[in-house]
């Protein structure tokens, strides 16, 4: 049991091996072998061997499997027990293997054993060719044509052998002729499929009139032992070639008969010959087109019958010799002729008329008939006339004569006379001529014959084709379609055929116009422009088609008719003109050329003027029609330096043209303004520096600045004599001031230092500046840093806040007594009152401005900029160009239209505004949020007011409605309007909760009341004092006098750094005739007690301040005495203000000045 295990195995292991590792048995035999022939042993093949010992194979058992469409298997054999394979049939390799060169057969042999032991053999046969067939050919023999003309070299197909057997080595191998043939021989050219192809090629020229045909025998042999072969045989026929002519049997016949042979006589018979066959063997007669000369043309008397050769009379023949050519053709191709002559010999019998034949001569390469005319002069023969008189004697004399007049006979031997011309003929006139000829002999009676001839006469191109006109006219629009149609031209021939065809060419013509030959249409080549060319010229040519040709000419002339189709042009794309300012009205500023080169009105040019663009104002320039630019008023550069405009040209056409040219005008600058100082200015002309001071060192810059440009901008600084002129020193260009020496303890005191600024124009402008320059002792050495004006500053400020106080008592005061007059003075001037177009309050504000040099404040505005321009006034004139920064308590504002740039806050009165009953304030109407019905926006009653200016003097609480006070530098007395955010605007408090009110009198501040010349007394005094500055005037922030101490680290919030410097007022208003103020120099005594709240880093923080005047004074300032109104002589508001704005009337100020003191008031 275990050993039939172990074999199970054994057999199972081998079973996977051989599955797995078999190769196919293969085996090699010849074919044609016979059935039972041993082919090879599956058993003992390395396929089995390998895998399976010997004891193991003695157990297999092997079959042919029979695999579907296999049929291999089926020509073999095995023994089930060795595994030896027989041929089971006579294999032929021609057969098993009809297209492959090598020949494999494949089957499949199954091996078997016990244990359900199975393995699949393959097994290849590989059968052996034999040469065991010979070539053979498709036929055994072969026709082939080849023509006798066939040149030597030419090649003709022959059909190619073939052999069953495919190998290389039994295959055909070679081609030959046998016997060798000296006419051919074998080509033998491999094809692109390796097939052979068999050409028979001629060796020499065939000629089949001599060899008709050959027999070749072709044998084609393979390359197998023993070698096999096969044979074609090829008849070559020799196809005949038309290469042999007829040939007579005489190649002189000769017949003899009587003139009284009537038609139908057979003359004789010719007969020829052809060696070819076929067509080319076929003879056929005629008689020959050119016949030897006779008395007459024989080819109307006699013929030749084309296939007998036999020769017949169609008419009787006279007596005489006559001679006959014959032809003799074959019908092959091409035909081949042979000729005979015959000679006839006709005997006289009787008596006959002349006969005469009229021949006409060709002339000048023309046809037989024709005479060209003129070129043909006097004896110029036309017609050849032969008279043939059989007759013998008197009877055969003939006398011949012409009967047309322009024609001569004149006879050129016997029986032969010509015709000939009496003079030149003119086709023109007579294109033809009938002439008869008459000839008589002088026989008894005497007969005569006649002879009629055409002649008709050649046209030579002796007329040119004439043109109708000798000078065409026509005309053409501008603008117009390439191949319109100009005119039509027409010229004769007199002439004919060719000579008369006639062609049209143009002369002279630039390509403008074309002209059809046949037709003579001339059209359009182009398209026309009348301001390139109006007027074209050029020749018309009539040729004819005459040999040779003659030429008519006739002149046309083109006229172009305008349109207006081209727009007025300028002889520049831009014109750049130059002017000076200050030049006056109907100056010259440049010169323009525009054309049109239209004609009529659409070349009439009507200039005008365009703004560049549309929302620029009038062009202040005008244009003459020669072509002139001309300026309209004087120009000022620092106004305006560059002017653009169009100047637009337009015709006056039916359909209007136009153009227009940018024109740009450049104002040049003309050394017309001063310079002006910035520094030092009429409100900060004085500085400290601290010793010591090293030379050499800047201390400060002097900055001016002169609106012109260029030259007359550049400015030049220099110092007068003075106290300081050899201490100090200024760079020319720069501006800066620096000591000549070091500065020391001795050089302590004031220097007044007048400084020259001069522009570098033609002429020259300057100004002259005086600077105030303190030297004083510091704590600490200094480089020469400059503390300019600060102590003007916070006396300043002093004076702001003390105003403000006493401005808000005075107002409190008024309102309680003057209510019941405010009212009725209110309710006038309702008209004025306007809405503000954003929905905010607004309040006007007189502003004046203090000026200071400490650094401006980065703080964000909390009020809103509004939109007003800036303007430039020229000269001396205050310039404003940018908003002026206001603070406002610790947030900055913009004011447009202030004169300053900088803005000491002195107190924020906070007023506070509560709303009552509508009823209670019908003086007033609101103009915020479009409300028509009256109201008290803005408004409170007298205790309402006096108690909000009580509960708020000098405090700084929150409340519901803020208004900021400020001191501002206002030009030219100028009204500036604040916006407040709607939003921050006092809510309406109930009924319930308004104060009691127990007068009925409301207080209106007037707009027109402005309070902005405020001046400092460090604006430039008609002299300057050279004493040293006093340190008692030195006030520190406690408003005591102490020792004098340089700022460190100190910051002052409440100031605006100027950005621009503006030009000192130079005069004071007068009074206000109400005005109860101040005159202009009234010193005002600063205390402690005005001094306002400057929060900086260090809570002792020194302010100082110069006054150039007395030294007891401290602070003095310049009041306003007047408005803006009052100098325009007009009570009536300049500024109209909303709801909740608030004016003082300049007569209240008079009643209000009664009561106390006002220095100013700001709302």
């Amino acid at each position: 049991m275990n050993l039939m295990i172990l074999e199970i195995l054994t057999l199972g292991m081998l079973f996977s091996s051989t599955n797995a590792q078999l190769q196919d048995v293969v085996f090699t035999q010849l074919e044609e072998q016979s059935a039972g022939q041993f082919v090879g042993s599956v058993a003992t093949s390395p396929s089995l061997t390998a895998f399976i010992g010997d004891t193991d194979r003695a157990s297999l058992r092997y079959n042919i499997l029979s695999d579907s469409g296999n049929k291999n298997g089926d020509l073999f054999r095995i023994d089930p027990f060795s595994g030896n394979v027989t041929f089971g049939v006579r294999v032929d390799r021609e057969k098993a293997c009809p297209t492959s060169d090598l020949c494999e057969l494949n089957f499949a042999v199954a091996v078997t054993g016990s244990s359900n032991f199975f393995t699949r053999v393959a097994v290849k046969v590989v059968i052996t060719d034999i040469n065991d067939n010979s070539p053979t050919f498709k036929d055994s023999s072969m026709d082939v044509h080849i023509s006798e003309a066939a040149p030597v070299g030419s090649s003709f197909s022959l059909s190619p052998a073939t052999d069953l057997d495919l190998s290389a080595e039994n295959g055909v191998s070679s081609y030959g002729i046998e016997p060798e043939s000296y006419t051919f021989r074998l080509a033998v050219i491999q094809n692109q499929v390796g097939t052979s192809q068999v050409y028979l090629v001629t060796k020499q020229n065939l000629d089949r009139e001599t060899i008709d045909s050959y027999k070749l025998i072709v044998v084609a042999k393979d390359s197998g032992t023993p070698q096999r072969s096969g044979t074609l045989t090829v008849n070559v026929v020799v196809d005949d070639f038309n290469d042999n002519s007829p040939v007579f049997s005489s190649t002189i016949y000769a017949a003899n008969f009587n003139e009284t042979a009537g038609a139908g006589y057979n003359v004789l018979t010719v007969s020829a010959t052809d060696l070819d066959t076929g067509d080319n063997g076929k003879v056929i007669y005629s008689l020959s087109t050119f016949q030897p000369p006779n008395k007459f043309d024989l080819r109307d008397k006699i013929d030749v019958n084309s296939t007998s050769g036999v020769v017949f009379l169609k008419k009787p023949l006279p007596s005489g010799e006559y001679q006959v050519l014959i032809d003799a053709r074959d019908l092959g191709y091409p035909q081949r002729f042979n000729q005979s002559l015959l000679k006839i010999s006709v005997q006289d019998t009787e008596n006959s008329q002349p006969v005469l034949t009229l021949t006409p001569v060709p002339n000048n390469d023309l046809p037989a008939g024709w005479v060209p005319e003129v070129i043909a002069g006097a004896g110029t023969v036309v017609a050849v006339l032969t008279v043939d008189d059989t007759d013998s004697g008197q009877n055969g004399i003939v006398v011949c004569s012409s009967l047309e007049p322009n024609f001569l006979l004149q006879q050129l031997g016997p029986g032969a006379y010509k015709l000939t011309l009496a003079g030149p003929l003119d086709r023109e006139r007579n294109g033809s001529f009938s002439v008869t000829v008459i000839c008589q002999d002088h026989g008894t009676p005497s007969l005569n014959g006649t002879a009629n001839i055409v002649i008709h006469v050649w046209d030579m191109n002796d007329n040119k084709p004439i043109f109708g006109k000798s000078t065409y006219t026509a005309s053409i629009i501008e603008n117009n379609l390439k191949s319109d149609t100009v005119l039509v031209v027409n010229a004769l021939d007199a002439d004919e055929g060719e000579n008369a065809r006639i062609e049209y060419r143009l002369a002279d013509d630039d390509g403008s116009f074309i002209i059809s030959a046949s037709t003579g249409v001339i059209k359009a080549n182009k398209v026309f422009d009348y301001e390139e060319a109006s007027r074209y010229e050029f020749t018309v040519l009539a040729m004819d088609n005459g040999n040779p040709r003659l030429t008519g000419s006739s002149s046309v002339v083109v006229t172009i008719r305008d349109i207006n189709d081209v727009a007025p042009k300028f002889s520049q794309d831009l014109y750049m003109f130059q002017i000076y300012e200050n030049r006056e009205r109907d100056s010259i500023v440049g010169n323009f050329t525009v054309t049109d080169p239209d004609t009529e009105e659409g070349g009439v040019i009507t200039l005008s003027l365009q703004p560049k663009i549309a929302t620029e104002p009038v062009v202040p320039f005008t244009v003459t029609k020669d072509g002139r630019v001309l300026s309209l008023e004087k120009f000022d550069r620092e106004m305006k330096s560059l002017y653009s405009f169009y100047i637009v040209a337009t015709d006056n056409g039916q359909r209007r043209l136009s153009s227009s040219v940018l024109v740009t005008v450049k104002i040049l600058d003309e050394n017309d303004n001063k310079p002006e100082f910035v520094f030092p200015g009429n409100q900060n002309f004085s500085a400290f520096v601290d010793i010591p001071i090293f030379a050499d060192t800047v201390i400060l810059k002097i900055e001016a600045q002169d609106p012109d440009e260029g030259k007359n901008a550049a400015l030049i600084y220099s110092l007068s004599e003075s106290n300081a002129s050899d201490l100090f020193r200024i760079a020319r260009v720069s501006g800066e001031l620096m000591p000549n020496r070091n500065i020391v303890a001795g050089d302590i005191g004031s220097y007044a230092i007048t400084i020259n600024v001069t522009d570098q124009g033609y002429p020259a402008l300057w100004s002259t500046r005086v600077l105030l320059l303190v030297v004083q002792s510091g704590f600490e050495p200094s480089t020469g840093k400059v503390i300019a004006d600060q102590n003007v500053l916070i006396v300043a400020c002093i004076i702001c806040f003390t105003v403000i106080v006493s401005g808000a008592v005075l107002v409190a005061i008024c309102v309680l007594k003057r209510q019941d007059h405010q009212r009725k003075y209110a309710s006038s001037r309702l008209d004025h009152v306007q809405a503000s177009l954003d929905g905010r309050q607004q309040y006007d504000l007189a502003i004046t401005s203090v000026k200071d040099p400490t650094p401006s404040l980065d703080l964000n505005s909390s009020f809103q900029q509004q939109n007003q321009q800036p303007k430039s006034n020229k000269g001396n004139g205050n310039r404003l160009q940018d908003p002026s920064n206001v603070y406002i308590g610790d947030k900055m504002m913009n004011i447009p239209g202030s004169s300053s740039g900088q803005v000491f806050l002195a107190k924020t009165a906070i007023i506070k505004l509560p709303e009552t009953n509508a009823a209670k304030h019908d003086d007033f109407h609101s103009t915020s949020s479009n409300e028509t019905s009256t109201g008290d926006s803005g408004h409170g009653s007298d205790e309402d007011m006096s108690n909000s200016i009580e509960q708020t003097n000098m405090s700084s609480m929150a409340v519901e409605h803020a208004v900021p006070l400020a001191i501002t530098a206002a030009s030219r007395q100028s009204v500036v309007r604040a916006s407040f955010p709607q939003q921050n605007r006092a809510q309406r408090p109930s009924l319930s909760k308004s104060p009691p009110r127990t007068k009925n009198s409301t207080v209106r501040f007037d707009p027109h009341v402005s309070y902005d010349n405020i001046q400092p007394l460090r604006s430039p005094p008609p002299a300057l004092p050279s004493q040293t500055v006093n340190r008692s005037n030195i006030i520190n922030n406690n408003g005591s006098n102490s020792a004098y101490s340089q700022p460190k680290t100190h910051k002052y919030d409440l100031v605006v750094r100027q950005n621009q410097q503006h030009p000192p007022q130079h005069q004071l208003h007068a009074p206000h005739p109400h005005s109860n103020l101040y005159p202009p120099h009234r010193p005002y005594h600063a205390d402690s007690s005005a001094l306002p709240h400057l929060p900086s880093q260090n809570s002792k923080a020194r302010l100082s301040a110069v006054y150039p005047t007395s030294p007891q004074k401290q602070v003095a300032y310049r009041p306003s005495s007047s408005s803006a109104g009052d100098d325009l002589d007009d009570d009536s508001d300049l500024n109209t203000t909303t709801s909740g704005s608030y004016s003082i009337a300049s007569d209240d100020v008079a009643r209000l000045n009664s009561l106390g003191e006002i220095k100013d008031m700001f709302v």
